[in-house]
């Protein structure tokens, strides 16, 4: 199910990742990566699951991603 999903999204995709995320391993991140082309991953270290973007790094990529899929 997760798989079709991914498969069927036709528009740019940033996935952010906590290093110590039990919910989506790094296996699983990299298999999506594999199935579908365009699919921008980062991973912050010393994060759990996923990160909460209050620090300004965070926040910086997902501003750098939005700008760039606004101007494609």
């Amino acid at each position: 199910m997760l798989w079709d999903g991914c498969d069927a999204l036709a528009c740019p995709v940033l996935v952010l990742r906590g290093e110590a995320s039990p919910g989506l391993p790094r296996g699983t991140l990299a298999t999506m990566c594999a199935r579908r082309p365009g699919v921008e991953a980062v991973e912050f270290a010393g994060i759990g699951h996923a990160p909460a973007l209050m620090d300004r790094a965070q926040i910086d990529v997902v501003a750098a991603f939005l700008a760039g899929a606004s101007a494609a």
